[in-house]
C-alpha cells in the first residue's frame, strides 16, 4: 500500500476516534446536568474546580466551532461546552442555541436517552423556539404548495 494512502487512512482514522470521544463527552455532559440548570447559581465554590472547570469548557466550546466547519456536532458540542463555562452572559447564549430546533431536538433525545427531563428554559427561549417552529412549519406547507400545485395559506 502506498505511503500517502496509509497516512490518509490514519489521519481518517484519527479524525473519526476523535469525534466519537467528543460526542461521548458532549453526550456526558448533556446528559448529566439537572433540568434547572438555567434556573440555579453555580455550585461550585472551590476556585480550583472552577478554573479546571472553565479550561475544559473554552476547551471543548473550542472543539465545537472547529466541528462547525469540519465533520462532527459542532452546535451540540458548543452547548456542551458552554455548559462548563461559568460566565453571566453564557445563558442568553446557551438558550438561544438551544431554541435552534434541531439543536433542541438533538439534546432532547440526548436527555431522553439518560432519564432526564428537557432543560427548563427561559421565557425568551421558549418564545424563539416557537418561532423557529412556526417558520419551519410555513417553510413546509410553501414546498408541499409548491411539490403540488397548490397555493399555501399564510
Amino acid at each position: 500500500m502506498p505511503d500517502w494512502l496509509l497516512s490518509m487512512l490514519y489521519t481518517l482514522v484519527l479524525i473519526v476516534g476523535l469525534n466519537l470521544v467528543f460526542i461521548a463527552i458532549a453526550a456526558v455532559i448533556l446528559g448529566t446536568i439537572s433540568a434547572d440548570y438555567f434556573q440555579q447559581d453555580s455550585p461550585y465554590r472551590s476556585k480550583l474546580v472552577r478554573l479546571l472547570r472553565n479550561i475544559l469548557g473554552v476547551l471543548i466550546s473550542v472543539i465545537g466551532l472547529l466541528m462547525l466547519i469540519t465533520p462532527g456536532p459542532g452546535f451540540v458540542m458548543l452547548v456542551a461546552g458552554l455548559i462548563l463555562i461559568e460566565n453571566k452572559r453564557k445563558t442568553r447564549l446557551l438558550e438561544k442555541l438551544l431554541a435552534r430546533p434541531a439543536v433542541y431536538l438533538a439534546v432532547a433525545r440526548l436527555r431522553q436517552r439518560f432519564n432526564k427531563p428537557m432543560f427548563i428554559l427561559g421565557a425568551d427561549a421558549q418564545q424563539l423556539l416557537a418561532n423557529h417552529r412556526a417558520a419551519h412549519a410555513a417553510r413546509r406547507r410553501g414546498r408541499r404548495a409548491r411539490a403540488t400545485g397548490k397555493k399555501s395559506k399564510p
